[in-house]
């Protein structure tokens, strides 16, 4: 597995249901000169009600850390679920950053950000709201294996989970006119489009003719990524254990 770039998001590290096997295992073979993680690497959320740490988490902590070493450049992006990272400028040595611009082979220019930031329901009063989707959303990832998965196709949530997280996230940036601020922004800041998480959706759309829109999924139940090749062509990735690498 070797990319120029590659964006993971929504880790959830700390979580009974990260899928933090799959992603050490990932890890374990990833050969890439710049990874970023889009934030909610750590989800102090569910840490705080159950401590879930193992050492699988451990491990992909210090996989991190071994391919920083290995001279892989590596971006560390806060998310809501981390949001203490907010007091914090570096974690086990790695940076942490608000959001940045990524310069692609092909010469585009691409605002990265976890993507809570234009969510209204991540401060006051609706940060309730959202807390309590959370664990509604964990409930179901548990009733997930009482119910058949549906075809796992881009554009098609695969489990009950996955539905429920997808609506109630299209609601919200219908609400908070998420599409409408966020072509705002990259117009104002001409950049070419957005590589985001958040909504733990994989995802690759135009937003307009100029503009591009990459979700990088999650790794709690996608295991997706997003990866740059050395053509300078984006493309989005489900890990596997038994198949490795597939295209989604």
């Amino acid at each position: 597995m070797r990319w120029n770039s590659v964006f993971i998001s929504d880790l959830h590290l700390g979580s009974e249901y990260a899928s933090s096997k799959r992603l050490a295992a990932f890890l374990e073979k990833l050969e890439v000169n710049h990874l970023f993680v889009v934030g909610d690497f750590i989800d102090f959320w569910s840490l705080e009600k159950n401590w879930s740490w193992d050492d699988t988490s451990s491990q992909v902590v210090s996989s991190l850390k071994r391919l920083q070493e290995k001279g892989v450049a590596i971006s560390l992006l806060r998310g809501n679920h981390d949001e203490q990272f907010r007091l914090m400028s570096h974690f086990n040595g790695l940076k942490i950053e608000e959001k940045t611009v990524y310069k692609s082979l092909l010469g585009h220019s691409y605002l990265v950000w976890h993507g809570d930031q234009l969510d209204w329901f991540q401060s006051g009063f609706l940060r309730l709201i959202s807390n309590i989707g959370s664990v509604l959303y964990e409930g179901l990832i548990f009733l997930n294996r009482f119910f058949p998965s549906r075809s796992k196709k881009e554009g098609n949530p695969n489990s009950v989970s996955s539905f429920f997280k997808v609506s109630v996230k299209r609601l919200i940036e219908y609400i908070s006119c998420y599409q409408k601020r966020l072509k705002n922004i990259l117009i104002a800041d001409q950049l070419d489009g957005v590589i985001c998480g958040h909504n733990h959706f994989p995802k690759k759309a135009r937003m307009s003719d100029t503009l591009m829109y990459y979700n990088c999924g999650d790794w709690m139940e996608n295991c997706t990524f997003l990866a740059e090749d050395f053509a300078g062509h984006f493309k989005l990735y489900r890990f596997e254990v038994s198949l490795g690498v597939v295209e989604i």
